[in-house]
């Protein structure tokens, strides 16, 4: 089983990762809350934007394995 975050705790990991949460008695409320909230980010490095970035990085904890590819030997060549 994997343990995931729910909210960003530090290091920002993706786009759009979830930073928090407003909780209101209306959608009207939560919705005048939305512009009140303010984010600095500190430390900003260049985005990963691909699988190649995120391999070349090294950094082992953006790379998840739940199974390993399947091999089809064909022509005696190996294809995913």
């Amino acid at each position: 089983m994997h343990n995931f975050q729910v909210f960003c705790s530090g290091k920002v990991k993706y786009a759009g990762q979830p930073l928090g949460l407003i909780v209101a008695e209306t959608q009207a409320s939560a919705l005048k809350a939305v512009p009140k909230v303010k984010v600095d980010y500190s430390n900003a490095s260049r985005p990963w934007l691909n699988m190649r970035h995120i391999i070349a990085s090294g950094d082992k904890t953006r790379i998840r394995v739940d199974k390993e590819a399947d091999t089809i030997k064909k022509d005696g060549k190996h294809k995913f």
